[in-house]
C-alpha cells in the first residue's frame, strides 16, 4: 500500500510517539465511559495514587482498568503476529489464523465450554486453559509437518501455511459439529468464539502485560533477520541466518502470544491482517518499528473497538469480535481487489 507524501514527512519517532499519545487519550476516554459517572480528574488522580472515592477507586482498578490492559495487550499482540506472519511468509494476506493456532484454541475452549468446567488456575479461566492447551497440540502438528516436509525437500513456508489453512479447517468443522451436538451450550460458544473483555481481571492484565513486557522485545531483537529474509534464502544464508531455525523461532513465539491473547478473550478477528497495513501506509516497512507500531496501533484499534462494542447498546455490549471483523473483513476484500488489480 502506498503512503501518502504528506505522512512520508515525518520520522518514525515522531509517527511511534503521535500514536502513543493517541493511546493515552483513548485510555483516559476508556476509563471515563461507563454506567458509573467517573470524572478525567478521578481518573488521573487514581493513576497518579492520589485519594479517590471508594466506589470510584474499585471500578477503576477492579472493572476499568484491566479490560483497558487486557485489550491493549491482545490488541498489540495480535498486531504483532499478524506483521510476523506477512514478514516471514512474504505475503500480504497472512495473519495470526493463518498458523491454525486460533482455531485449535478455540477448539479447546469449546470442548471446556461444552463439559462446563468453571475452576479458575492463576487468573486463567478453565476455558483459558483449554485454549492454550488446543493451540499448543495444533503447534506441536504444525512443527510435526514442518519437520516432515523438510525432510522431504518441500519449502518450509509452503508446508507451514497449507498446514495452517488445513488445521483451520479442521478445527472450525470440529466446532460446528460440537455446537451441533450441545445445542444447549451453542450459545456460549458462539459468544466466546466472537471475542469479548467482559470476563477481564486484574490478574489477567497484569498477566499479559508481562508476557507483552517478554514477547515484543524478543520479537524485536529477531525482527532484522526477517528484514534480510526477505531478500532470499540465499542472501539470509549468506548473513549466516538459517531460514528454518529463524521460521521454527517465529512460529513458536507467535503461537505463545496466539494462544494467549485467545485464552484470555476470545477469537477476535483481523486485527492481525489490518494493523500492518495500515504501519506500512504510514511509511514504516523495516521489521523493527513495524513491530512497535504494530503493537501500539493494534493496541489502539482493539480498545477503540471495545470502547464502541461496550456503549453502542449499553447496558448491554456486542462481542468486540463482531466489531473488529466489520471493519477488518471490507478492508480484507479491498486487499484482494488491489492484489488482483496489481497483477493485471
Amino acid at each position: 500500500m502506498k503512503q501518502h507524501k504528506f505522512v512520508s514527512k515525518f520520522n518514525t519517532g515522531f509517527k511511534v510517539i503521535l500514536a502513543l499519545l493517541v493511546l493515552l487519550m483513548l485510555m483516559l476516554a476508556a476509563s471515563v465511559m461507563g454506567a458509573a459517572s467517573i470524572s478525567c480528574r478521578e481518573v488521573i488522580n487514581a493513576v497518579l495514587g492520589k485519594e479517590v472515592s471508594k466506589a470510584a477507586y474499585t471500578i477503576l482498578f477492579k472493572v476499568r482498568f484491566p479490560r483497558i490492559i487486557t485489550s491493549i495487550c491482545v490488541g498489540g499482540l495480535l498486531a504483532v503476529v499478524g506483521a510476523l506472519m506477512q514478514g516471514i511468509f512474504k505475503n500480504k494476506m497472512a495473519d495470526p489464523s493463518v498458523m491454525g493456532i486460533s482455531g485449535g484454541a478455540g477448539l479447546g475452549a469449546s470442548l471446556i465450554i461444552v463439559l462446563d468446567i468453571k475452576n479458575v488456575y492463576v487468573g486463567i479461566s478453565a476455558v483459558g486453559i483449554g485454549a492454550l492447551i488446543g493451540a499448543a497440540v495444533t503447534h506441536m502438528i504444525i512443527l510435526s509437518v514442518i519437520a516432515v516436509t523438510s525432510r522431504k525437500g518441500i519449502s518450509s513456508v509452503s508446508s507451514t501455511l497449507l498446514s495452517g489453512i488445513a488445521l483451520s479447517s479442521f478445527t472450525s468443522s470440529m466446532i460446528t459439529v460440537i455446537m451441533a451436538l450441545h445445542r444447549d451450550n451453542m450459545e456460549k460458544v458462539y459468544m466466546w468464539m466472537l471475542g469479548s473483555f467482559s470476563a477481564s481481571t486484574q490478574e489477567k492484565a497484569i498477566f499479559l502485560s508481562i508476557l507483552s513486557l517478554i514477547l515484543v522485545p524478543l520479537i524485536m531483537i529477531i525482527a532484522p533477520q526477517i528484514d534480510i529474509l526477505k531478500l532470499g534464502s540465499t542472501t539470509a544464508l549468506t548473513y549466516g541466518i538459517n531460514p528454518k531455525s529463524l521460521m521454527r523461532k517465529v512460529l513458536t513465539i507467535s503461537s505463545v502470544a496466539v494462544a494467549f491473547t485467545v485464552a484470555s478473550s476470545g477469537i477476535i478477528g483481523f486485527v492481525g491482517l489490518v494493523i500492518p497495513h495500515i504501519v506500512s501506509f504510514f511509511g514504516i516497512r523495516r521489521m523493527r518499528p513495524k513491530i512497535l507500531m504494530s503493537f501500539i496501533v493494534g493496541a489502539i484499534f482493539v480498545l477503540l473497538s471495545d470502547s464502541v462494542a461496550r456503549s453502542i447498546m449499553a447496558p448491554s455490549e456486542l462481542p468486540v469480535g463482531a466489531i473488529t471483523s466489520l471493519i477488518g473483513a471490507p478492508y480484507f476484500l479491498i486487499l484482494l481487489i488491489r492484489g488482483r488489480e496489481g497483477r493485471e
